[in-house]
């Protein structure tokens, strides 16, 4: 646990670029309130994912080396963080309130149940910081990031023996690199890529997950206690059920590091918030998050580049002809884009 401090620290400034990335994005609007950061934030970790996706992905098929992608990244991560910066400074207002006005504004049963939320997720998030889960699925990811660190050779050595073969080792990897962004991570951090990914980025991660619950309960619920009760109804579920392996439960408490779990517990999630977001108000500012949410889920695994354009697919169908918003097609067609090029591109270099 005490290695795992100092690169803690660094991704806590990681998140405030990322904040400040996603002004770019989706904006900052001051009628919000709190939940306007929350959002921000997360479609800006969603453009970061993004843009790893669209800079690995041709540099694995052209053979770069790892080097050319991480300060490739790294430039870009401090252009759009000063472009979001200037954004937000400028044209952005912002609502902060006190503490002590909120808890005047709250009875007594949404304070008692915000505390036992708050509670019952901190204790999830000690148990990730402060404990090591393992799965067998990690091998492969581990090596694949480890490889690009040591050698600068992306998706190109065996993940066996560490040889080096030229060819492609798994073409769904080159599609969905996020052993790529392991590699970027534990660079930056200056750590094992297993620290990085096992203790400080699924804390991290789980806290993002609730994040986005909530933002679903501000929507669904106008009185706080409600809004509380189902974000600590989310956290018993969480903690306490795990039927099978494929459960909600043990995707976001014991592998949400991995791709698919960040699939599972977070994109899937966002979309949901989205959607509701859009049927109540059919904003642009909706609308035009979608391809970002959607590239970024490519980076995490097939399933990322599965999953996202079906639900964006069944959800754009039913929105542009329910409410006849014709207008939307363009928006609802360039939501796929990412997921139809990278399937495309899978196909290909799989036959």
């Amino acid at each position: 646990m005490i290695h795992a401090v100092v690169p803690f620290i660094i991704y806590l400034i990681i998140q405030i670029i990322v904040f400040f990335v996603g002004v770019n994005f989706d904006g900052q609007e001051s009628d919000y309130g709190y939940s306007s950061f929350l959002r921000t934030y997360i479609i800006g970790q969603l453009a970061m994912f993004a843009l790893i996706e669209i800079l690995a992905v041709p540099m694995i098929l052209l053979r770069w080396n790892f080097n050319v992608l991480y300060w490739s990244f790294i430039i870009l991560s401090v252009f759009l963080f000063s472009m979001g910066l200037r954004t937000f400074i400028t044209s952005r207002k912002i609502h902060l309130y006190s503490i002590k006005e909120y808890l005047k504004s709250s009875s007594l049963i949404s304070i008692i149940t915000l505390v036992l939320a708050v509670l019952l997720i901190a204790g999830q998030f000690v148990v990730y910081f402060g404990g090591q889960h393992l799965d067998e699925d990690d091998a492969r990811w581990m090596a694949e990031a480890n490889d690009a660190i040591e050698y600068g050779d992306m998706m190109t050595r065996s993940f066996y023996t560490g040889e080096y073969q030229g060819s492609f080792t798994a073409a769904k990897d080159v599609t969905s690199p996020w052993a790529m962004m392991w590699a970027i991570l534990a660079r930056t951090m200056h750590t094992r890529v297993s620290i990085s990914l096992h203790t400080v980025y699924a804390s991290f991660e789980l806290l993002i997950m609730y994040m986005i619950y909530y933002m679903i309960a501000r929507e669904l619920f106008d009185k706080r206690d409600s809004r509380f009760t189902f974000l600590l109804s989310v956290a018993v579920i969480n903690m306490f059920y795990a039927g099978t392996v494929f459960t909600q439960s043990v995707f976001s408490m014991i592998r949400i590091w991995q791709g698919k779990a960040t699939v599972a517990a977070v994109i899937i999630p966002l979309l949901l918030y989205i959607f509701i977001c859009i049927n109540k108000r059919n904003e642009n500012r909706d609308w035009r998050v979608l391809p970002v949410i959607c590239c970024g889920s490519c980076l995490l695994s097939g399933m990322g580049v599965s999953l996202s354009a079906m639900l964006i697919a069944i959800y754009g169908i039913y929105n542009i002809v329910f409410y006849k918003n014709w207008k939307r097609i363009p928006i609802y067609i360039l939501s796929m884009v990412p997921s139809i090029v990278f399937s495309l591109i899978y196909f290909f270099f799989k036959g």
